[in-house]
Formats: C-alpha cells, sequence, structure tokens
C-alpha cells in the first residue's frame, strides 16, 4: 500500500495519473488503496511496458521545467530508442545481472523486460535501477508496478546518486546519463563536487569532459567480463580532446562493437548530437558497426582502425568535399601571423564591464560570435546576446574593467589593440572579417594579427576562400559535434597553407587592394565573391567548383544579409 500523506505534490500528481491509468488497465489492484483520487485516463491506453513508462515519464517530464532538465542534463528516452538499443545491448546474450544507473521513468528497464518476455524469460529477474531524483525513481517504481507487477516497495529501485555510491558487479548496464559539461557550474556540479568525480573517475571525468563520461567508466569497471554497456551519449565524447584519455581506455578494455550516430532531433531541448554505443567488456572484437541516422549509413569498420587513428576521424560521418590540392609555394598560417584565442574566465571578465552604448560610435564596441559573418560583421546592426544578455550595441566599458582588477584588464586590452582579423570558431564555412582596432573582440572568437597591414590583408582573403573551408573540413572536418561543420581551433588552423606576401606580384598586390576596400566599403556577395576568386587564382585552385560548394554551404540567412 502507498502511504500517499508523505508524497510531496509532483509525486502525488504522478500517482493520480497511474491511478487513472491503471483503473483503464485493469490494473488497479497492483497499486493498491490509496488517499489519492485517480486522474481520468481519456488518451490512448498504453499495453507494452515501454509505452507505459513514455506515459508516466513524460507526465514526470511535464511537471518539470525546461530549464531544470536542462540545467540537470535528463532527458525523457523515447521508448523506441530505448527498445533498439536494449535489442543491441541482449543481441546473443542472456545477461542475468542489469543495471540502469540514471533509471529515469524506468524505460530501458521495461525494453529490458520487454524483450525477456519475448524470449519466455522472467522480465525482472536481477534487473535494478538507480535515479538521484526521488521523483524519477518513484515514477519507476509505479511504472514497473503497472507493466510487471513489481511490488511497489520492491528494494532493487533506489533513489541514489550513481556518481556516490558503490556500483554492483552486473552483466549489462543500459542507461542514457546525464549530459553535463565539467567545466560548468549546472546540474548541481560546483568545483567541491568537480574534484570529487575527477578522483573518483580519472579517465571518463578530467579537463573539461562531459559528466557522463564518469558513468562510462563507472560503468565499464562494474561490468564482468565477456558483459556489456549500452549507452545513449553525446556524441562529443566521440571527439572531444577531454574524452581522449577515455576513449583510449575504452579501445582496450571495452572497445565498441556497435555505434549509432542518431543526430540532433531525438531530444528537443537538449539541443546536442547524440549517439548510442554497445561496449564489449573484456572481449576483443576485430570489427564494429557503424550506423549513422541521417542521412542513414551502415557499415562494418575494422576495430583495428580506431587505434591507428582518432574515433572521430573514424565514426563521425565526413563531409562532401571538392578536391583540392595544396600548392607548394606555401607556408603555415603560424608562420605570417599571430592567433589567440581568449580564455572562459575572460569571457566572464569582459561581460561584466559590457554595457549598452550611449552612441552609434563608441570607443570600444563589442563584437561576438553571432555578429561575425564571412568579410563583415553586424555590430549595430543586429542584436548580441552576450552572457544570457541581449544589446543592440554592446561596448566595453574599460573603467568598469579596470576598477574589478586593473592588471588583468590591461592584459586583456592589450590584446585588442591594432586591427586584427576575427573568426568564429563553430559554422558552416570559415567566418572570418576585420576589426579595427579598440573594437573588442569577445571570447571564444579567434583573432589572428600581423605587424604587416598588407600581409594581414592577403591572409583575410584567403581565410574568405573556399579553399581555406575546404582545406580545414579535409583535414579537420571530424572535430565537428555541432553539426555545422567548421569547428575551429587554433592548433588546427596554425597549419592551414597561405601565400606569403613577398610570392606576390605588384599587380596583384594593387588588384587585392582594390578589391578588399570595395567589400570594406560595401560587404555585400558580389564584392565578397570578387575577393574569393582572387583568393582562387592566387592559389591555383579552380573557381567553379568551389565557389558552388562554398556558396551552397552558406546558410540562407547569411545569404539573405548580403543581398540587404
Amino acid at each position: 500500500m502507498i502511504d500517499s500523506h508523505s508524497l510531496d505534490p509532483d509525486a502525488q500528481g504522478i500517482l493520480a495519473t497511474a491511478l487513472g491509468l491503471a483503473q483503464v488497465m485493469g490494473r488497479a489492484e497492483r497499486l493498491g488503496p490509496v488517499a489519492v483520487s485517480p486522474q481520468p485516463w481519456s488518451g490512448p491506453v498504453p499495453q507494452a511496458p515501454c509505452d507505459i513508462a513514455d506515459v508516466l515519464g513524460r507526465a514526470r517530464e511535464h511537471r518539470l521545467e525546461t530549464g531544470e532538465r536542462i540545467q540537470a542534463g535528463a532527458h525523457h528516452t523515447p521508448p523506441e530508442l530505448a527498445r533498439n538499443l536494449a535489442q543491441q545491448a541482449l543481441d546473443g546474450r542472456q545477461p542475468q545481472r542489469v543495471l540502469d544507473p540514471c533509471c529515469g521513468a524506468g524505460v530501458f528497464l521495461c525494453a529490458v523486460g520487454e524483450a525477456r518476455l519475448r524470449r519466455g524469460e522472467d522480465p525482472l529477474a536481477g534487473l535494478q535501477g538507480w535515479d538521484r531524483d526521488p521523483l524519477a525513481a518513484y515514477t519507476t517504481r509505479l511504472v514497473l508496478a503497472l507493466a510487471f507487477g513489481l511490488p511497489l516497495d520492491d528494494e532493487r529501485i533506489r533513489c541514489c546518486d550513481a556518481l556516490e555510491v558503490d556500483w554492483p558487479e552486473v552483466d549489462l548496464v543500459i542507461t542514457n546519463p546525464p549530459f553535463v559539461s565539467s567545466g560548468l557550474s549546472k546540474g548541481g556540479l560546483g568545483p567541491e563536487k568537480r574534484e570529487q568525480l575527477r578522483k573518483r573517475f580519472p579517465i571518463g571525468f578530467q579537463k573539461r569532459s562531459d559528466l557522463a563520461g564518469a558513468f562510462v567508466e563507472g560503468a565499464v569497471q562494474s561490468t564482468a567480463q565477456g558483459g556489456r554497456v549500452a549507452l545513449v551519449l553525446p556524441e562529443s565524447l566521440l571527439a572531444t580532446q577531454a574524452a581522449q584519455a577515455l576513449r583510449d581506455w575504452l579501445t582496450e578494455t571495452a572497445p565498441p562493437s556497435q555505434i549509432h550516430l542518431l543526430g540532433s532531433d531525438l531530444f528537443p531541448d537538449a539541443q546536442v548530437r547524440t549517439a548510442t554505443w554497445r561496449l564489449e567488456r573484456g572481449t576483443p572484437i576485430e570489427s564494429f558497426n557503424l550506423e549513422s541516422r541521417s542521412p542513414w549509413t551502415q557499415r562494418t569498420v575494422p576495430a583495428e582502425q580506431l587505434r591507428q587513428a582518432p574515433w572521430s576521424a573514424v565514426v563521425v560521418s565526413p563531409h562532401p568535399l571538392p578536391e583540392i590540392e595544396t600548392p607548394v609555394d606555401v607556408t603555415p598560417l603560424a608562420d605570417r601571423a599571430q592567433l589567440r584565442r581568449g580564455f572562459t574566465d575572460d569571457f566572464y571578465f569582459l561581460a561584466r564591464a559590457i554595457a549598452e552604448a550611449n552612441s552609434p560610435h563608441p570607443p570600444h564596441p563589442v563584437v561576438s560570435v553571432g555578429l561575425v559573418d564571412p568579410g563583415r560583421h553586424w555590430w549595430g546592426e543586429r542584436r548580441a546576446k552576450i552572457a544570457g544578455q541581449w544589446y543592440e550595441r554592446p561596448a566595453l566599458d574599460p573603467e568598469a574593467l579596470a576598477n574589478e582588477d586593473p592588471k588583468r584588464a590591461a592584459r586583456v586590452l592589450a590584446t585588442q589593440r591594432g586591427r586584427r582579423l576575427v573568426l568564429a570558431t563553430r559554422s558552416a564555412v570559415l567566418e572570418c572579417c576585420a576589426v579595427e582596432g579598440g573594437m573588442i573582440a569577445q571570447v571564444p572568437l579567434i583573432t589572428l594579427s600581423s605587424h604587416d597591414p598588407d600581409e594581414l590583408g592577403l591572409i583575410y582573403a584567403q581565410l574568405l576562400s573556399p579553399f581555406a573551408t575546404a582545406w580545414y573540413l579535409s583535414r579537420y572536418g571530424h572535430l565537428d559535434q555541432t553539426g555545422a561543420g567548421v569547428d575551429l581551433r587554433v592548433p588546427a588552423l596554425a597549419e592551414m597553407p597561405m601565400r606569403p606576401w613577398p610570392a606576390v606580384a605588384n599587380s596583384e598586390r594593387n588588384e587585392l587592394h582594390r578589391r578588399l576596400e570595395a567589400l570594406a566599403a560595401h560587404p555585400g556577395s558580389t564584392e565578397l565573391k570578387a575577393v574569393q576568386c582572387f583568393a582562387l587564382d592566387l592559389m591555383g585552385q579552380p573557381r567553379e567548383q568551389l565557389m558552388t560548394w562554398w556558396w551552397e554551404r552558406l546558410p540562407k540567412k547569411l545569404i539573405a544579409g548580403y543581398n540587404r
């Protein structure tokens, strides 16, 4: 019997929904007599366990604010995804001990139970479910009671933080852990908590890795030799530098036998690309199955490739690229200019001193990532969101900056002097524009400077060219985890081949100046294309194929901006 008087209002609401559902399903006796009135059920009556979990899971989700869900990194798992992952996990196996350490509404436990029923097995044998959220654990109890008749006080469902308790040895861990960056103070991850987790999970949770990495390490460590781990994870774990140690460890300890790339539309609130992984604990594999959802592709990949190249280069879908040939008389960009990207702390330091400009021409306008397009910036013409605040004309107050920390203010402002190029870090093509001295390039923009203004202009033209985008994607496209295409990193950008200024003929120099001046005076598509074609000719690249490819990649909203 449920002691409904001890339940909080949210739990009572879930119970009322469950009671209404139990009545129409003819299973009211499974929840026992309670002092809560059933909420009449008028929708389709779920029959399969996963569908019951879906109904009550969404009822629970509706009781949480969207911001609360995002803050915790927890999102409801669709039943079909749970069924597919459970089918992969149980393929050719009969695990006796199964754990979901982040059970939510119990959809994975239900998926395993459904599969066992089809085999004629006990659906609940050896199943355990944990969740740190009391409402989630309570919802799982109601789901399993309605779906399988599990007693509501069964101790196999626990309210606990899986990252703070000892995990039992199991044959299968199947879960959708929370996605929370270790570098962010959300999801309850304060500095002390992050330090504790880094000590306990030194492989999966280091630097700026995602909290999901700690669950991967915990899951593998608790799985017996010959067992499996099946998870829904952020696709970024396939590529980020912070997760490199985890991937190296998994290659030797629990290599993947299946990876399915799911795209970014399964969890609308999360706005993150996801993937499912099936890992084989202590079992050598010769190949693994790689499937991509959008566009749909499927192939078998030799496992040895994960040792010979970064996982991301092997797994993440490559971008279709035009053919390019790097000229011989070029030098790395790092030899021609200085590249810099500020620290995250600098972002907040600057943000605290940003205010709305009182005039259309303030001494220190601030340009952010959202204001940078190829060949132009939109300061004063497009609103900018910086540190959660919207501005029409964001400007820096140097006095406010110096009042907080004069030495740091001087250091940061010293990097903002003179004409520079600024580059957005994530985009469909390389987005680069020129800014004058005094304009503040807000982190995470990459800044590029040179003591030679002619050299800087030549670099600008080459970065705007389709060749630069094609070159970067051909070598570093696998780093992208946003779906945009270009995920710009300073060390990678530093290698980009550039024609140096001394190698340019005088007639070409004059023409370059003319075209760059025209672009600065009127940053339209005609002027941008003129600069791009000049740079392609300079690099000995075919115009038509590269120009068509680049402009087709450019988002429509950017194209509209050039036609204004």
